[in-house]
């Protein structure tokens, strides 16, 4: 299985990444003009091949057309409707190859009022009361969750529903398209239970000393 990820920080690659987990050739199509930057890549970048493209050329245009030609998977993870301004809509591609699996990350999604703005992990906490809820009913300073949990929760949800799509390409053929956000999965994620506060306050913000000596000891991953 062939993959295309042409997605940057941090949802699109942690798809691609969990794929090439499972088994998929994943080529990583970087942007000459928005550059990786941080340790991120590290993080996300295993399993992968590599490569630049600049979308503002119309020979690299050209040049990722005829690798869709072959791929299985198209992920990308821009603003709705840039990319398919530049002939790889999802039904633009299914022409190309039919049958691939096209996969789309966005942070607001492809309707509504904020669907053209740019964002990321602390954007949408920030615009979805996600951050203000963790900064604590008493009016303290808005907070975000730690460990990028809609970034983190959409690239594994997404990469489960490309394996659902393949499984079902396989019994009954077809082209498919997937759409996910990260407003969609905070909210998904503000529907669920909340931790007792109290019981939550109560416990120690890190394991101590002691406790890590126990587990290191009964050989435990930690």
């Amino acid at each position: 299985m062939r993959v295309l990820d042409l997605t940057r920080v941090l949802a699109g690659p942690t798809a691609a990444r969990t794929l090439a987990e499972h088994g998929a050739h994943v080529l990583r199509i970087a942007s000459a003009v928005h550059r990786d930057v941080g340790p991120m890549p590290r993080d996300t970048g295993h399993g992968k091949r590599s490569t630049m493209l600049d979308l503002r050329v119309a020979s690299d245009i050209a040049a990722l057309r005829r690798l869709v030609e072959g791929a299985d998977v198209f992920s990308q993870g821009y603003r709705p409707g840039a990319i398919a301004r530049l002939g790889f809509s999802p039904e633009e591609l299914a022409t190309i190859r039919p049958g691939i699996i096209s996969l789309s990350i966005s942070a607001y999604g492809e309707t509504g009022p904020w669907r053209g703005m740019r964002g990321f992990d602390s954007v949408v906490e920030a615009g979805d009361g996600t951050a203000d809820e963790e900064g604590g009913a008493d009016g303290g300073e808005p907070r975000l969750i730690p460990a990028s949990p809609l970034d983190y929760t959409t690239g594994y949800l997404a990469a489960f529903l490309v394996q659902v799509a393949l499984e079902r390409r396989a019994r009954e053929g077809g082209s498919y398209h997937i759409e996910l956000s990260l407003a969609q999965t905070g909210r998904y994620l503000n529907d669920l239970p909340r931790v007792d506060a109290a019981a939550a306050a109560g416990r120690a913000p890190e394991l101590p000393k002691a406790r890590l000596v126990t587990l290191r000891t009964a050989g435990c991953a930690i």
